[in-house]
């Protein structure tokens, strides 16, 4: 009989726990579900394994976790190779990768090989991927930048062409046009066949935002404003354009506040600030001081809005989907690539933009007969990106590992 055959199929999902906190927000459907289709679920620690792990180390939430009940879920720790080698020598592990194409990863990547792990990719978020403008005013950031997210991955799927990685077995994703897009360019789809791709296959299914709408029975209200602040000095952002400066800073949130206080005051409505997992809680509540701030309960205060206000966040497909009335705000002071998705934003859902600068005035009139939402633009957009099937994606996921791996 084959060894293989003799060892124990098994799930993981392989995690930086730096980002644990972010998975347990985002993914929460897709964990619950696999927690109950599966007798184990691992999640693996892959900082340890990094060429440059990120030294710190991150605290998980153990409230997300109890909330989230899961009882066929197992956190694997993973301290370094020999720990990963030992993990796996007993089975025959499927690898849900939900880290992205990254050199950094490449240990990680000759164990994948090493063991023969068929590994998968979840990428069903469901919103649009935009280029990145880079400032020539920051030389060394540039070609950091682009190392990054160009040159980086380009070498990692080289390193599968040529067979010294593994490939990516599918590609689960909901972006409809990403995949129409290849199928209508004759080079792209002419790659795709011949397996010059680093997925070998790709499948469409809905989107996560769109799987929590059908798997959460919560009724909607209008209760709040809800407005979905953005660290204008986290790494993602200074990626690009470098750290902000204290004044341009501290101006930033003074027009934001205004704008705030005055849109709270014209609805009569209390104003809720949701922000990323991994932000500052204190450096958000210490700039709007006059309103709530939390963390980890975004997507429970959209379904109470009646108006959600953000900087580029995929958590506003959660409005889309709940048909919430949308402004997009732009600011002087953040990067030229937040005003180019906001812009963006407004063109493909319709949504009115708020612009802060240092001239800024609230202009009431301009809400005073805000359209709840434009139904045409988000139904095209939710198509687009969402993919609405009848079956929910992680279901149809789920049917697909069962059928074709993990029996």
């Amino acid at each position: 009989m084959n060894k293989r055959s003799k060892k124990e199929k098994s799930l993981g999902i392989l995690i930086n726990f730096h980002e644990l906190n972010n998975l347990l927000i985002s993914w929460d459907i897709i964990l619950k579900q696999l927690d109950k289709n599966f007798k184990k679920v691992y999640l693996i620690n892959s900082q340890n394994l990094e060429i440059f792990p990120i030294k710190e180390k991150k605290v998980i939430n153990k409230k997300l976790i109890k909330k989230l009940n899961l009882k066929n879920l197992y956190f694997e720790d993973i301290k370094n190779r020999h720990h990963f080698e030992n993990f796996v020598k007993d089975k025959e592990l499927y690898l849900i990768n939900s880290n992205s194409k990254n050199l950094n990863l490449i240990r990680v990547y000759f164990l994948i090989k090493k063991f023969k792990i068929k590994q998968f990719q979840i990428t069903n978020v469901g919103n649009e991927q935009y280029s990145n403008v880079l400032s020539n005013k920051f030389i060394f950031k540039k070609i950091l930048f682009i190392f990054k997210k160009k040159i980086n991955p380009f070498i990692v799927t080289l390193l599968s062409l040529v067979g010294i990685i593994s490939k990516i077995e599918i590609r689960f994703t909901s972006i409809k046009t990403w995949i129409d897009g290849i199928n209508r360019n004759p080079i792209k789809k002419f790659l795709h066949n011949k397996g010059f791709f680093y997925a070998k296959k790709l499948i469409l299914v809905n989107s996560m935002a769109y799987d929590r709408m059908v798997f959460d029975k919560e009724k909607t209200s209008e209760k709040y404003i809800v407005h979905i602040d953005a660290s204008l000095n986290y790494y993602h952002k200074t990626d690009v354009r470098g750290v902000l400066d204290k004044k341009s800073y501290e101006n930033h949130y003074k027009y934001l506040n205004i704008f705030l206080k005055n849109i709270s005051k014209l609805y009569n409505k209390k104003i809720i600030v949701c922000i990323h997992p991994s932000y500052n809680l204190n450096e958000h509540k210490k700039m709007l001081a006059s309103f709530k701030v939390v963390k980890f309960k975004t997507r429970d205060y959209i379904k109470k809005a009646f108006l959600v206000t953000f900087f580029d966040s995929t958590v506003i497909l959660d409005a889309l989907i709940q048909q919430k009335r949308v402004v997009g705000i732009i600011s002087e002071y953040t990067s030229q690539n937040d005003v180019l998705r906001q812009t963006a934003w407004s063109k493909n859902i319709g949504c009115t933009i708020e612009r802060l600068n240092k001239n800024y005035k609230f202009n009431k009139k301009k809400y005073i007969y805000l359209k709840k939402n434009n139904k045409k633009k988000y139904q095209i957009y939710l198509k687009n990106y969402l993919q609405r099937e009848t079956e929910p994606g992680i279901n149809k996921i789920i049917k697909y590992l069962k059928k074709n791996y993990i029996k």
